[in-house]
């Protein structure tokens, strides 16, 4: 992971200008030791649960990411996929690393804002399921507010801030196992 200016430099930088050289005032990054990704987790295709013109439905593993990250652009859903597919697959939403389930990556750009759309407008549903120790005693519905950052981790407050999305979770069901 190399970054100049803060633009990621791929492995044809050299090729695309071979006289290509560092300025005064230049701003370099070097990630000596980028994250490393279990892949292997990724069974494809039968990770891949439907495919239409517009789409493609994942079932992802915990563990990877769905996007590429600041140090390692190859090891994530996206980018293996659309090599295992042989197109450019678009990141639509995403799931934490530690985090399983359907996901959906568009398969054209017109797919990708229409979908996001339907996520800015609520008129798509995600739903969780996890699995807490102990007893939960408290609201049905919790809510936060996130703030529109291009960054992540992302910066979440209880409170209402001005510009800030509201994220409202739901407890649809509890079970008790002892």
């Amino acid at each position: 992971g190399i970054y100049l200016n803060h633009h990621r430099l791929t492995s044809d930088f050299l090729q695309n200008d071979p006289k290509a050289v560092l300025n005064p005032g230049d701003y370099l990054r070097v990630h000596q030791q980028p994250r490393r990704f279990p892949i292997e987790r990724l069974q494809y295709p039968d990770c891949i649960v439907d495919i239409t013109k517009d789409y493609v439905l994942v079932n992802k593993p915990t563990g990877l990411p769905v996007h590429p990250t600041v140090d390692n652009i190859q090891e994530n859903i996206c980018a293996l996929l659309s090599t295992f597919l042989g197109e450019k697959l678009y990141v639509t939403h995403r799931l934490d690393m530690g985090t399983g389930g359907l996901f959906v990556l568009a398969r054209t750009l017109q797919f990708q804002r229409y979908f996001n759309q339907l996520l800015a407008d609520g008129r798509v549903r995600k739903l969780y399921r996890a699995q807490v120790a102990g007893n939960y005693d408290g609201e049905l519905e919790l809510t936060h507010y996130m703030e529109p950052s291009p960054k992540a981790p992302k910066n979440v407050s209880r409170f209402p801030m001005a510009g800030w999305p509201v994220c409202r979770l739901r407890i649809l069901d509890c079970e008790y196992h002892s």
